[in-house]
């Protein structure tokens, strides 16, 4: 099953039970034609210690009734170390002494389950009968999870021409199916909130789902408006609002992924909708602003410092990243974007990158994830080739090494490398030079161009030195270069890196005991 990022609800059979559910639970036995006798062995099952239900059997010897009351109250407080108190521990405890009685309690357990999956359709059916985007899409997809069969979606895609009559259709035959199984309201409450059009539904749905899951309520319609019109009268901060990550693929490996916030759930759909008709939606959340006229900060680390993200760009298309509510209010909608590009035949595992929205309640993490582009197999040469298998090839980085490579190649890094604001700035983000750097390499200070390159490759083997991996960094800001001559720069550091790590590790050198380097680069 899909899912709202994740499950809307646990059956009532899981939730857990307080000395408040009491009554229900003795009326529950009562039903089932339990035997109060059993209250003892009852207990011992439910975890209670014998010296509990012994001091109960002296305190009420001639009262079985009670001492089953006594026994399910020690549970409930969850006395000794009894099993946590929910009706599947109890259906649990109950099957050890009477099958048949077990077997009624789960059908009124499940009763309890398709009651409430009920009541909370009934709420919305005659807006979903108004408002159900396109019923055909949704019978689609819940035929696909199961919930519908093969003539049922015939039957709505019969009456293509009137909306009205497959929504009607549509929302009757789910209706029947939840009569039965509850957690198809579930199925359909995560469809809608993964349709754009529906999503507004879906989240309230959504959310009467947790709410009778805390407190066994419903709001009615009128409740919810009355408790909605609280809410906008009160302070700006309180007011809930949408957020949505979608993306828009520009071509292969190339996507923008934008976090798009408003107000109104409907609203922001048709923004999204109007912004592009492909937009593939990733995260939906809901929140509201800490501060009265607050902000939304989304903050997150450089890509690149993690192996797995070797090959991936993820560059913000405004600095600060910022949402600001009253933006939101006087607009409508209001959007921050990203750019990912993932490097062909260089990114190649998934990215999952972090990025934290801070300044809103709750708190939270959305991640930028995205599958890198299928290697373009007739392009791949020995070197692309090596960096692709890296991680078979190769089982690691040497510092000593690398800084080997870059030293006795200074003459083709001065040659093809140049020494941009926007290669020493990737540099910097990388942590592989400093940002107290940053003036001594772009010019600032009276030395010539082979002096600056000559600082540039000691601050980096610097860095080399104190972390392995800032090997791989550096090699990923060559290549943001964008030039055939820097991918060839880093292309050949990588490889003859990687011919001496293997030969170093299988004690293969020279008779002097020098790198394979001097071979392939100067010859014997």
């Amino acid at each position: 099953m899909a899912s709202c990022s994740e499950s809307c609800s646990p059956s009532v059979s899981l939730q857990t039970l307080s000395i408040n559910d009491l009554d229900g639970v003795l009326q529950l036995l009562k039903d089932c034609d339990f035997s109060d006798k059993e209250w003892m062995t009852l207990g011992l099952k439910l975890g209670l210690t014998k010296s509990t239900l012994d001091s109960i059997e002296a305190n009420h010897s001639k009262d079985v009734h009670r001492c089953l009351m006594e026994c399910l109250s020690k549970w409930l407080q969850k006395a000794d170390e009894a099993v946590s108190p929910t009706y599947n521990s109890l259906l649990t405890a109950a099957h050890f002494l009477a099958e048949a009685t077990a077997e009624k309690m789960k059908v009124k357990i499940d009763q309890k389950d398709i009651n409430r999956a009920l009541t909370i359709f009934d709420k919305y059916y005659s807006k979903l009968l108004q408002s159900l985007s396109d019923p055909e899409t949704m019978a689609y997809k819940l035929h696909k999870e199961g919930v519908f069969e093969q003539e049922v979606l015939e039957r709505i895609e019969s009456e293509s021409s009137s909306i009205s009559k497959q929504r009607e259709i549509l929302l009757d035959s789910l209706k029947e199916k939840m009569a039965a199984q509850y957690t198809c309201l579930e199925t359909f409450i995560t469809l809608l909130c993964k349709l754009t059009n529906d999503a507004k539904e879906g989240l309230a749905m959504k959310k009467d789902y947790e709410e009778f899951k805390s407190n066994g309520e419903i709001q009615s319609e009128r409740q919810l408006e009355e408790s909605q019109g609280l809410q906008n009268d009160s302070a700006e901060g309180s007011v809930f609002y949408t957020g949505v990550l979608y993306y828009q693929q520009k071509e292969a490996g190339r996507w923008e992924a934008t976090l798009a916030v408003g107000k109104d759930a409907i609203t922001l759909a048709q923004y999204i909708k109007s912004t592009t008709s492909l937009a593939e939606q990733e995260s939906l959340i809901s929140f509201k602003f800490k501060e009265p006229n607050g902000t939304l900060q989304l903050t997150m680390p450089t890509v690149g410092r993690v192996p797995c993200e070797y090959g991936w760009k993820v560059n913000p298309k405004q600095e600060p990243m910022k949402i600001i509510q009253s933006v939101v209010d006087n607009t409508l909608i209001s959007s921050c974007s990203m750019s990912v590009h993932a490097k062909p035949d260089v990114a190649t595992e998934p990215i999952h990158h972090p990025v934290k929205l801070l300044g809103i309640e709750p708190e939270t993490t959305i991640y930028i994830s995205r599958q890198p582009p299928s290697p373009a197999k007739e392009k791949v040469t020995r070197s692309n080739a090596s960096i692709l298998d890296e991680n078979r090839y190769v089982s690691g980085v040497s510092s000593s090494i690398a800084c080997d490579m870059i030293r006795k190649s200074s003459d083709d890094i001065k040659k093809n490398l140049k020494l941009t604001p926007s290669f020493i700035q990737s540099l910097i983000e990388r942590e592989v030079i400093k940002e107290g750097h940053k003036d001594i390499l772009n010019g600032s200070f009276h030395l010539t161009d082979d002096q600056r390159m000559d600082l540039f490759i000691i601050f980096v083997c610097d860095a080399i030195n104190d972390d392995d991996d800032n090997f791989l960094f550096f090699l990923e800001a060559i290549r943001e270069q964008n030039s055939r001559t820097a991918d060839k720069v880093a292309d050949d550091l990588k490889e003859c890196h990687d011919d001496n790590y293997r030969f170093e590790n299988s004690n293969e050198f020279d008779s002097n005991g020098q790198y394979l380097y001097d071979y392939i680069n100067y010859g014997p």
